[in-house]
């Protein structure tokens, strides 16, 4: 009567050992799978990927206030303001007397525009302007922010204004939808 009993439990014993074995098996080549790289990935994810990295790479702008550094990684790239072409004018050699030139105008540079929603739900606008985070009313080089909206920013100077159009974007969120 023992012998009955010991081989029962040895083939229970050995039915629950194989099935151990079988799920620690599985669980191991699921694991295997999971930390798998994707493949397949489109030629513009992997762009857009590329992209990031290098925009979070270059986000060592030391002179940020605490308004830039609310605004999204991407666009402090662009918060540097572009250097001045040289002038290529040549002098004159025989001038009889001085030329008054007309007052130029040089606007400041949009660097790009970004919606944010206050905790209210309300929209508010700020404008990238020559490496500022501006909001309506700050002033700019000589000029006030008059209107910002997703089409672009109106600056005042004097009672004339002067439209600035938005930047096309280089990223949205919206992208491959």
């Amino acid at each position: 009567m023992m012998i009955w009993g010991n081989r029962r439990r040895l083939c229970f014993s050995s039915w629950i050992l194989a099935a151990l074995l079988l799920i620690g098996l599985n669980g191991f080549h699921l694991m295997a799978l999971e930390n798998q790289p994707l493949v397949g990935h489109s030629p513009t994810i992997k762009a857009l990927r590329l992209n990031l990295s290098q925009y979070e790479n270059s986000l060592n702008a030391p002179d940020l206030s605490s308004d830039d550094k609310r605004l999204h990684p991407i666009l402090i790239r662009y918060a540097k303001p572009p250097t001045p072409a040289p002038s290529t004018i040549a002098p004159a050699h025989d001038v009889a007397a001085p030329v008054v030139a007309p007052e130029r105008i040089t606007l400041p540079v949009l660097g790009g525009i970004v919606q944010a929603l206050d905790q209210q739900g309300r929209q508010s606008y700020w404008a990238l302007l020559d490496g500022r985070v501006c909001r309506t009313d700050d002033k700019v080089g000589g000029f006030v922010v008059e209107r910002i909206s997703p089409r672009g920013v109106v600056l005042n100077r004097s009672g004339r204004q002067w439209p600035i159009e938005a930047p096309a974007p280089h990223y949205s969120q919206d992208q491959g939808n």
